[in-house]
């Protein structure tokens, strides 16, 4: 398998066999670098050259001869712990213990069984594997019953149609769970640890990868996603993972 992009709530796993090169970027993001081959990771002026945890807001870019990119949700189960693992630092070296020794899954295996398929991955960086498939989910404190509601709505997104980014405005978000808009904002900031606004870019911009993936059009996704032009969305995709949306096409294997 050539690449694989796997996107659902909580994060995104991208496998590419060939070369992937990502001018400098950063997202709020926690992102793990896994290479098949050489690596070459710029992080201001320190260079790395094998497996690397990145923190969240880390500007950074990366030539890598294939691998994994995967890029978790830092308010998480799962981006909880690998923060822990970072214990303050922006890039941490994926060495100590028996993490040099653990292998990521193949792709065909992530496609068939999707994130269980990275258990036994994470269970050697010390995060255990039960219940794997909800680390994904934000983490175990318990989120305000109204902003679970929101975070569920978005999830739809990842299953169903995508939802219009108009019905996403922080006054007709604050009015479904019958808050004020001003209440609203500062208990998502309390409760996520992001802004609404750019929570939901980034919601928008996985948004826009599913539907890459599902219609092959990006002038069609970044319309459903909110964005004017498929200009825009490259602009802001880039800016986010330091690729254009057309050469992200290229790695999803869909039309731009």
């Amino acid at each position: 398998m050539d690449a694989y992009v796997l996107c659902q709530p909580g994060g995104i796993f991208i496998y590419q066999a060939q070369i992937l090169q990502a001018i400098q970027h950063a997202h709020s993001a926690l992102q793990l670098v896994i290479p098949a081959g050489e690596l070459s990771l710029q992080i201001s002026d320190d260079t790395f050259t094998t497996p690397c945890l990145i923190a969240s807001d880390v500007e950074h870019c990366l030539t890598m001869a294939g691998g994994w990119v995967i890029l978790i949700e830092p308010q998480s189960s799962l981006g909880n712990a690998l923060a822990g693992l970072l214990q303050g630092s922006k890039v941490v070296r994926m060495t100590w213990g028996s993490v040099a020794n653990v292998k990521p899954p193949e792709p065909e295996r992530v496609a068939e069984y999707g994130v269980l398929a990275w258990s036994s991955f994470f269970e050697g960086l010390g995060i255990a594997n039960t219940a794997f498939s909800h680390l994904l989910n934000m983490d175990g404190k318990s989120l305000d019953p109204r902003i679970a509601k929101i975070i569920s709505f978005m999830n739809r997104c990842f299953s169903e149609d995508c939802v219009k980014p108009q019905h996403w405005r922080a006054a007709m978000v604050a009015g479904q769970v019958n808050l004020s808009e001003g209440r609203f904002l500062h208990l998502f900031r309390q409760q996520m640890g992001i802004a609404w606004r750019p929570y939901l870019l980034w919601r928008r911009l996985l948004c826009a990868v599913v539907l890459l993936q599902k219609i092959g059009n990006a002038t069609e996704a970044a319309h459903a996603t909110g964005f004017s032009d498929s200009a825009h969305l490259s602009r802001t995709f880039k800016s986010k993972f330091g690729l254009t949306i057309r050469q992200a096409a290229l790695l999803f294997k869909v039309s731009s």
